[in-house]
């Protein structure tokens, strides 16, 4: 395996569009893939925009709405406090 060349995208608004409307056309970095295999295993973050891709994102969707993600920060807001103050004390 040679060099190769590889752009990385920043922008939220970018990698939402990148990594929805245009899944089936943007290939995620497979080095990305092989840093995290171990940690995610085969993730739908970092699979191709392919059938399996888009089934396992449509699995999770759920979980992103916007009231399950309130609820979800709510609770990650309260573990912080809880944790700063207990390093406070």
């Amino acid at each position: 395996m040679g060099p190769s060349n590889s752009v990385t995208f920043f922008d939220p608004k970018l990698v939402q569009e990148l990594m929805t409307t245009h899944a089936d056309t943007t290939d995620k970095s497979k080095t990305m893939r092989d840093i995290f295999e171990d940690l995610l295993g085969e993730s739908f973050l970092f699979s191709a925009g392919d059938d399996k891709w888009r089934a396992k994102r449509k699995a999770c969707s759920p979980g992103f709405y916007k009231d399950k993600l309130q609820i979800l920060m709510e609770g990650m807001k309260l573990t912080t406090e809880n944790t700063v103050n207990e390093w406070s004390a």
